[in-house]
């Protein structure tokens, strides 16, 4: 089923792999079929726009890759107003307001408030969120119970998709998003698509940090003898410590 998307970086294009990887999961995103419907760029992210970038000859461009993205795919590319005049990122308009002759943002990047940011947050399925920290790690957080919706095989596509961009795929699962691992599952009975055994094949893939809540187990009554892969069993703080630490978090 195809998605739409809407991405907030928040890290610079040189200095940490977080716009980068956001750039790299964008157009994965459009290779699979799904809508990228804005790109919202803050804090250090603004630096994305700045068209006097001069990155060495052999570094990727990631303000013109982006540029190219946006117009190839009509993507939105908004940049938030108050963080980029903080850190000298200023169209034409705010350079004359600011008396300055040289303006470095250009289309189809365009400055707007952090309300752009809550329209396309309420206006897209998903909202990826690439943070400004010098990490690598993709953090998949499985929340729903299988088969009642679609959610969970989203969320098991979406870390075979990231699996192809980075090694340093780790799955967490809290509350009844335990039940995702939980063997022996006959969804055939409701007349559904019993997708859980893929779990099994992720070491394939390189995937191999996976954590699962302590109490959400607890709770339900579970024990990780039920479970299909091998995992890590963490407490509820710890795992929401890691997931804080991600580059990239996706919630499913």
């Amino acid at each position: 089923m195809a998605l739409s998307f809407a991405l907030l970086v928040c890290g610079a294009p040189y200095g940490t792999e977080s716009a980068a990887q956001a750039y790299l999961f964008a157009r994965e995103l459009l290779v699979q079929g799904h809508t990228l419907k804005k790109v919202f760029f803050y804090q250090e992210g603004v630096l994305n726009a700045n068209f006097l970038t001069s990155p060495a000859s052999d570094e990727q461009n990631l303000v013109a890759a982006w540029v190219s993205l946006a117009r190839e795919h009509a993507v939105e590319l908004d940049v938030c107003v108050a963080a980029a005049l903080r850190r000298g990122v200023l169209d034409g308009d705010e350079a004359h307001l600011a008396g300055l002759s040289v303006a470095n943002v250009e289309a189809p990047f365009v400055l707007s408030g952090l309300g752009q940011l809550a329209e396309a947050a309420l206006g897209v399925d998903r909202l990826v969120q690439f943070y400004g920290v010098a990490m690598h790690q993709i953090a998949v957080l499985f929340r729903s119970a299988p088969h009642g919706s679609a959610a969970g095989r989203e969320g098991l596509d979406a870390v075979l998709a990231c699996s192809a961009l980075t090694d340093e795929v780790a799955l967490f699962f809290l509350g009844d998003g335990v039940y995702q691992l939980i063997a022996g599952q006959q969804p055939a009975a409701i007349l559904g698509r019993d997708y859980t055994p893929t779990f099994k094949m992720l070491a394939l893939y390189d995937v191999e940090q996976v954590y699962v809540c302590a109490e959400s187990l607890q709770e339900r009554e579970l024990s990780t003898e039920q479970l299909l892969i091998p995992a890590q069993v963490i407490s509820r703080h710890d795992l929401q410590a890691q997931l804080q630490d991600s580059a990239v978090r996706l919630v499913f």
